[in-house]
């Protein structure tokens, strides 16, 4: 009786975190002030990313409590997949005027449909973890591809040539302040944050801490994101606060601390070796073109 009043209780967390995320979504976009200075402007944004940041880790978190089972979690990622493949179609390809509301309420579900997928799926795979230990190496290695992947990688290429397919797989976070830069978490870092997350239920560690630390770094990376426009991969805070709440949980034995320190330095060797290449290929090609300019007519 106790296991399934708890688990009713984590059903029905979920299901008020979801409508607040719904209501917040539609509600935040449409409001508008008359007259007001920058600085409540500003205060103003930073309080709808605190809120918006609030309610999807509250998402993630309340996914990752209920424990789904590999099986039951792929098939919500099913579910959620074929939604938000639905209502993208729809966007796309269906010329109708929508009221207002209607449009918003939409673009809410739509934006609902994409982080459920991610977070589904982040559970579904995060049982490919099943001790403490291993989840160190794999938030370090993470990192490290994520960092590369940005700045030298095809995602970083991608982002920069077509905005256009990014903007499809993208979680926005709207505020109510005309012309501010809206903040958006790709995808898959919501992926990697339901993997950490169900690994962290799942196997008893610090849930509270990595919730409110996870909150707190994250949110601060928005806003460094926002302040200095730089593409700061979000599986590096994300790694640092897995490490942070969790330190005390990972009882590494000599022979996992030198795998992991071993296999870290590998990594992060050949993304740098990567990353070199690919500078001097675009110096390269670069020159070229400077060449090709100057000797055209």
């Amino acid at each position: 009786m106790e296991n399934t009043g708890n688990r009713s209780g984590k059903i029905r967390g979920l299901v008020i975190v979801s409508a607040a995320y719904l209501i917040a979504r539609m509600v935040l976009p449409s409001v508008r002030f008359g007259h007001i200075g920058v600085g409540w402007l500003v205060g103003l944004g930073v309080t709808s990313i605190l809120i918006m940041m609030l309610l999807q880790l509250g998402l993630v978190m309340s996914v990752s409590e209920l424990r789904l089972g590999a099986k039951q979690a792929g098939l919500w990622a099913l579910v959620s997949a074929v939604v938000f493949a639905g209502l993208l179609a729809f966007k796309m390809f269906v010329r109708l005027k929508l009221s207002m509301p209607a449009a918003m309420l939409l673009e809410s579900v739509h934006q609902f449909s994409l982080i459920s997928l991610a977070v589904c799926l982040g559970v579904t795979i995060s049982y490919i973890i099943r001790e403490k230990s291993l989840l160190l190496p794999v938030v370090i290695i993470a990192a490290l591809v994520d960092f590369w992947n940005v700045y030298v990688g095809p995602l970083g290429h991608v982002v920069a040539t077509r905005p256009d397919i990014i903007s499809k797989v993208v979680v926005q976070m709207p505020t109510p302040v005309p012309g501010m830069p809206v903040p958006m978490i790709g995808m898959g870092d919501f992926v990697f944050l339901a993997l950490y997350m169900s690994v962290v239920c799942r196997l008893g560690m610090n849930i509270r801490g990595t919730f409110w630390w996870g909150y707190g770094l994250l949110t601060a990376t928005i806003l460094a994101v926002l302040r200095f426009d730089l593409p700061i991969p979000a599986l590096v805070p994300m790694s640092v606060v897995i490490i942070i709440a969790n330190r005390r949980e990972f009882n590494l034995k000599r022979e996992e601390v030198i795998a992991t320190t071993v296999v870290s330095l590998l990594v992060a060797t050949l993304l740098t070796a990567s990353g070199i290449h690919t500078w001097r290929s675009a110096q390269k090609a670069n020159a070229g073109r400077q060449h090709m300019q100057k000797i055209t007519p």
